[in-house]
């Protein structure tokens, strides 16, 4: 497995910039959770697991009931 490591953007143009090379590249790969995807009706629990601390990377919600 590749190193990773953990960083937070803020939306400025500059970094948008610098990370533009990488987004094409497919260097750059979000990680999701692997409790979901949740359902639309089920974005409560969705939202209960993202309080407990538990979840890594993003959580998936299909906006399509």
């Amino acid at each position: 497995m590749p190193p990773a490591f953990r960083f937070v953007l803020t939306p400025t143009g500059s970094i948008l910039e610098k990370l533009k090379p990488y987004s094409g590249s497919r260097k750059v790969k979000p990680v999701l959770d692997p409790t979901g995807p949740y359902h639309f009706y089920k974005v409560v629990e969705a939202l209960g697991y993202l309080e407990t601390s538990r979840a890594t990377g993003k959580v998936v919600v299909y906006p399509i009931p």
